[in-house]
Formats: C-alpha cells, sequence, structure tokens
C-alpha cells in the first residue's frame, strides 16, 4: 500500500508538471502572438538606405567599393531623395579590319520615394533607338522612340527593371571589368552644393573573389548552333581581358552615393591570331538634388486594351470576326441525312 506522504509527494510532482508544461505552451504562445502582430519589416530598399556607409572607407575597403557601386536606383531614391541622374556611355571596338562606335544617353529623372516612386526614364543610342517610360502613382506609361506613349496596366514589374536599367551603368561598367575597380583617397570637393569625397580609379590586379560559391546546375545548351550575335557577345564575356581603367569618382559624404564619376578604360579580347581592343568611357552626374520634378501623365497616349483595336480590324478584314449568337446557332443545325 502506498503511504499517504508518498501520494502527497506524486500529486505535488504531477501539479508542478503541469505548471511547468502551461507555462512553456504560454510563452510560445506569447512569442507567436508578438511575430504575428509585429510591425511589418521595412522593404528591402528602406533597410538598405538606413544602413550607414563610410564615404572615406572607400579607399581602403573593396567590398563597399562593390557596395556602393551597385547601389541601386530604388536605395539610392531614398538615400538621396528627390534627383536628376544622367549618364553618357561611348564603347568603340578596335581590331579585326573593323572599327564600330556605339555610343548611349540615359537619363533619369526620381520623385521622392524609392520604393513604387514616380520617375520618368530616357534611353537614346547612336543608332537612332532608344525609348521612354513615366511611371506616375502607379500608372505606367512607355514607348519607343518615334512612337507613341502606350498606357500599361498590366506593368508585371518591367518599369522597375526599366529604371534599374537606366541608372545602372556605373555597376556594368564595373562588371565588364570584373570587378576590379580600386579607390584611391584624393581630397574633398562640394558637387551639388553637397560635400563630397573624390576618389582616383585604379585597376586591380585580381578580379574579386567571390565569399561564397553554390553549386550550380550544368550550363544549358541550345538544341541548335547558336545565332552569329549571341555566340559573339558569349565569346566576349568569356574572352575579354581589362586591360586599363582611371578616371574619378565623386561619392556623396552623408549617404555614400555616387554623385559624379568619368571613368575612361580599354578591354582586350583575343580573336584568333587577331587581338581587338574594346575603348569604354562612361561620365555620370547627379543635379536637381531634393527638387520634385512635377511629372505629369502624357496629355496623349494609346489606351491599355485586352484586344487591340488594329488586331480586331485585321480579323474582321479577313473574315475572321467574332460570330453573332444567330451565326453560330445556325452553324450548329444538322445536315439532312444523304441516305433519306
Amino acid at each position: 500500500m502506498n503511504s499517504p506522504v508518498l501520494s502527497t509527494c506524486r500529486c505535488l510532482c504531477l501539479a508542478l508538471s503541469l505548471c511547468s508544461l502551461w507555462a512553456c505552451s504560454n510563452e510560445a504562445d506569447k512569442l507567436a502572438k508578438k511575430r504575428i502582430f509585429s510591425p511589418e519589416d521595412p522593404p528591402l530598399a528602406v533597410a538598405a538606405a538606413q544602413e550607414v556607409l563610410q564615404a572615406e572607407a572607400l579607399a581602403t575597403q573593396t567590398e563597399l567599393v562593390q557596395r556602393v557601386v551597385h547601389m541601386g536606383i530604388a536605395e539610392t531614391t531614398e538615400r538621396l531623395g528627390a534627383h536628376q541622374f544622367t549618364a553618357k556611355l561611348r564603347m568603340e571596338w578596335i581590331g579585326n579590319q573593323r572599327r564600330q562606335a556605339l555610343t548611349e544617353e540615359r537619363v533619369l529623372l526620381s520623385a521622392q520615394g524609392g520604393v513604387s516612386g514616380d520617375f520618368y526614364a530616357r534611353l537614346r543610342n547612336g543608332r537612332g533607338q532608344g525609348y521612354d517610360i513615366l511611371r506616375i502613382g502607379h500608372q505606367v506609361f512607355a514607348k519607343n522612340q518615334h512612337g507613341t506613349y502606350r498606357q500599361r496596366l498590366r506593368d508585371r514589374g518591367m518599369a522597375e527593371r526599366m529604371r534599374q536599367e537606366a541608372f545602372g551603368v556605373l555597376g556594368e561598367v564595373d562588371e565588364l571589368f570584373e570587378h576590379r575597380l580600386l579607390l584611391r583617397a584624393d581630397g574633398k570637393e562640394v558637387v551639388e552644393g553637397r560635400q563630397a569625397h573624390r576618389f582616383q580609379v585604379a585597376l586591380g590586379g585580381n578580379p574579386r573573389e567571390e565569399k561564397t560559391k553554390t553549386a550550380l546546375p550544368p550550363k544549358w545548351e541550345p538544341r541548335k548552333d547558336l545565332s552569329e550575335s549571341s555566340r559573339l557577345r558569349l565569346s566576349f564575356f568569356e574572352r575579354r581581358i581589362p586591360e586599363t581603367l582611371e578616371g574619378k569618382l565623386w561619392v556623396d559624404a552623408d549617404t555614400a552615393v555616387v554623385l559624379k564619376a568619368e571613368l575612361q578604360g580599354s578591354l582586350r579580347v583575343p580573336e584568333g591570331e587577331a587581338i581587338s581592343t574594346v575603348l569604354i568611357r562612361l561620365a555620370t552626374h547627379m543635379e536637381q538634388i531634393g527638387k520634385d520634378p512635377r511629372l505629369i501623365i502624357p496629355e496623349t497616349f494609346i489606351p491599355d486594351e485586352d484586344k487591340p483595336q488594329g488586331i480586331a480590324a485585321a480579323l474582321e478584314r479577313f473574315g475572321l470576326g467574332r460570330k453573332t449568337r444567330t451565326e453560330t446557332d445556325s452553324s450548329t443545325e444538322a445536315f439532312p441525312d444523304e441516305e433519306e
């Protein structure tokens, strides 16, 4: 028989176990409720813009150079506010009995707000090609250089990609030179009324190594041979050898945003026994900082429609228009039996 003392001890142990289980579950419930009802995390661009970057450390920290050079337009706008960005790029190919040049001019007017902010972007090249894109209050309008604005109700992120493309030219040049951009402090200067650190640009000795290496799937090979343009493009990126790079960067002391850039460099591209040279020159500039560009919706534009009128008119012209209900009913009538 169990003694009364032993029974009492068992009851106390059971009660303590139940209390501890209740306390654990109650604490877990509190943590769960805290996670559920906590404020939503800010967008990545806003969170990144809150990080303090020391512009004066760019001469000694190569990772910081990459962080600043490849800063996206959304984060840049969050840091700097409204502004106008202008870039002029010239690329010249010399060698293999040919000499070709391509120039580009990119203009970007950004209103306040990096996340879904209003903007106008324009790109033009020396071959008469280019585009204009405008976003105002979640309404997007786009056109080619010689066309008319068309409303894009189903944007699917196109506007954001084109905004980054118009702004990211400095990062593109850094990628061409295998992320070997090195900076040397060269004093301070006032740019657009803001205190800026000036840096001399040089070409580093070795390509930047990735910190983490992930296992990638095998390279996809096309079923048929590559087109000539694709083959040349891949050959250029695989064989290019950075040769020279120099210039200057002006970086805002408060926000670590590149306010101005002047770069020129050259790449060597072996082509069999011959060697071609690619000359690159880039100039970018920030202006109208803090001033609202006052963007407005175009006076005339083509509305976005599920079925553009041009396609409908062409179908009707060739007798392929949508059938009416009467025509549909008559077409379903049974034909007389030939055996009758």
